[in-house]
C-alpha cells in the first residue's frame, strides 16, 4: 500500500549547575545525562467503502535534550575543553538514539507499503504498529547495552584538577 512518513525533531537543552566541573558532574547524576525522547508514533490510515486500508501516514519523531553547563564560561580552559569533549560524544550518542528510531520508521514503512492496498483493516494495521513499536524499543535497550549509556563511548566526564 502506499505509505507516507512524517517525522519531526526537536533539540532542547537542560541547564546544570555548578561553578566546577566536578559540581556539574554531580548535577548530572549517575545516569542520563542526554535525553532520548521518541514520540510513540500512529498512524492516519485511508480506509476504502469496505472499510480495509489503502494508504497510510506514519507520523513519529523525537525529541533530544543536551545539557548545557551554567559554570562553563566562567571555568579554566582545560574544565572547558572535558566538557566540550563529554558534549560532543553525547551528542553522538543521542544522535544514535535518533539513528536506532529511525531505522524502526523506515522497517515499518517498508513492512507496511509490502501490503496489498485494501487487504487490511485500522485493526490490524493497529497490531503492525504495536509491534513495531516494541521492537524499536528493544533495539533502543540493546543500544544504550551495547554502549553502557554511552560510556563506552566518551560519554564520561573526568575533570582535571583545577575543574573540582
Amino acid at each position: 500500500m502506499k505509505t507516507q512518513v512524517r517525522v519531526s525533531k526537536k533539540v532542547n537543552t537542560f541547564k546544570v549547575g555548578g561553578k566546577t566541573l566536578q559540581e556539574a558532574k554531580d548535577q548530572l547524576g549517575p545516569l542520563e545525562w542526554g535525553r532520548f525522547q521518541p514520540i510513540a508514533g500512529k498512524l492516519n490510515p485511508k480506509i476504502d467503502k469496505s472499510k480495509k486500508v489503502v494508504s497510510v501516514e506514519i507520523v513519529g519523531g523525537h525529541t533530544i535534550e543536551m545539557p548545557v553547563w551554567t559554570g562553563y564560561k566562567n571555568a579554566p580552559k582545560p574544565c572547558q575543553d572535558e566538557w566540550d569533549r563529554m558534549w560532543k560524544a553525547l551528542d553522538k550518542h543521542e544522535q544514535g538514539h535518533a539513528l536506532v528510531y529511525m531505522e524502526g520508521i523506515l522497517k515499518l514503512e517498508l513492512t507496511l507499503s509490502n501490503i496489498a492496498e485494501g487487504t487490511i483493516t485500522v485493526a490490524e494495521l493497529a497490531t503492525h504498529l504495536k509491534n513495531a513499536l516494541a521492537r524499536m524499543e528493544e533495539a533502543q535497550d540493546t543500544y544504550e547495552t551495547a554502549t553502557d549509556r554511552g560510556r563506552k563511548r566518551g560519554v564520561v566526564l573526568d575533570p582535571p584538577g583545577e575543574c573540582m
